[in-house]
């Protein structure tokens, strides 16, 4: 019987990247938009702006983007 300390191997996550497309709408705009109380998105859910994909962008494009910056760093 060997040992699993001899066997363990260091994983775990070694490198995070994050992206955020450039493109918002801002959330007190959105509020007046849906006609919820002024607030409501931006106090109660704590953001200034929500971020969209634009029409080119999809969720293998945004995908190779942080494979492409993180293979570069």
């Amino acid at each position: 019987m060997t040992s699993t300390t001899s066997s363990n191997k260091h994983v775990g996550i070694l490198a995070l990247e994050v992206y955020t497309p450039s493109t918002y709408i801002s959330q007190s705009k959105l509020e007046e938009h849906c006609g919820v109380p002024p607030g409501k998105f931006t106090v109660g859910l704590g953001q200034d702006g929500l971020a969209v994909c634009g029409d080119a962008e999809d969720v293998n494009s945004l995908s190779l983007t942080v494979v492409h910056a993180l293979l570069e760093k």
